[in-house]
């Protein structure tokens, strides 16, 4: 009996496919997900006297309210915290916007306890190959004295 020669082809072809349904599925589901938010704000827009806490629990609650759903968009509360940030401005600054933070985070011994955080600051991305802001924050510890280890004398 004769194996398929194109049998390894195929297999990889049928993966891909699979992928891009999967893909597929999430980017409508984020579609969604992205319009109801935007409904919410529009409704609320017309209502001056709504809070952005009020509106901030209301998009929790709309956007948590079917947690069989595999949401993409995921709000939380997170508790008061201090932070390191960068931002750096280029054709690709995430990475620049990294380094510095992650060096000062690695030298601090604060690698395992740090949570990062990122995102695109002004300006913002337009066209591609033009420069964009790019932010990147850790949270800091609490006991954590920043101003001994910026001198690089962590105390613990």
């Amino acid at each position: 009996m004769k194996t398929n020669p194109f049998h390894g082809l195929i297999a990889v072809i049928e993966n891909k496919i699979s992928t891009l349904k999967l893909q597929r599925a999430e980017i409508l589901l984020f579609e969604q997900q992205l319009d109801r938010v935007l409904k919410l704000f529009q409704k609320k827009n017309t209502d001056c006297l709504s809070s952005l806490e009020e509106i901030l629990t209301e998009m929790e609650d709309l956007l948590m309210s079917n947690p069989e759903e595999n949401n993409i968009i995921k709000i939380v509360a997170l508790p008061p915290m201090r932070v390191a940030c960068n931002i750096a401005v280029g054709i690709s600054p995430e990475d620049e916007a990294m380094a510095p933070l992650l060096d000062w985070i690695t030298s601090s011994n604060l690698l395992g306890t740090a949570r990062f955080f990122g995102g695109n600051v002004k300006p913002l991305p337009s066209h591609p190959g033009t420069p964009y802001g790019y932010g990147m924050c850790a949270a800091i510890p609490d006991g954590v004295d920043v101003f001994k280890t910026m001198l690089g004398r962590t105390y613990s």
